[in-house]
């Protein structure tokens, strides 16, 4: 288990991912004010096709997101934020790559064989 700040960051993600279905780029461009905490609605702006969505965290995939809320603070700022190797919270835009990174990292660690991405 990842004490740092990754391991709630991480996990959101994945709660994002699977959990709510979003792509990388969509996770990625998520605003804190995008994610509503207290009733689990993930409003999605400008996805495929350039229209928004909302769709809903329930169960395990709300506690990760209130998780990593708490951990990365309330700054107006995109909700996904990058963590450095001291793992220090910063409150800056993810990539799709440093995501899909993130993502390899935990599947080897995972003892996932093969991981692609769609």
């Amino acid at each position: 288990m990842d004490t740092t700040p990754a391991g709630p960051r991480d996990a959101a993600v994945l709660a994002l991912l699977y959990g709510c279905g979003l792509r990388r780029s969509e996770a990625v461009n998520l605003e804190l004010s995008d994610v509503d905490l207290a009733d689990g609605t993930v409003t999605v702006r400008r996805g495929k096709g350039g229209k928004d969505r909302v769709t809903y965290a329930g169960n395990g995939n709300l506690d990760a997101l209130q998780a990593w809320a708490q951990v990365r603070g309330g700054d107006p700022a995109p909700f996904l934020a990058a963590v450095d190797k001291a793992g220090t919270v910063r409150l800056h835009r993810l990539t799709p790559q440093a995501l899909y990174l993130a993502l390899r990292k935990r599947a080897r660690e995972a003892g996932v064989s093969s991981f692609f991405t769609a």
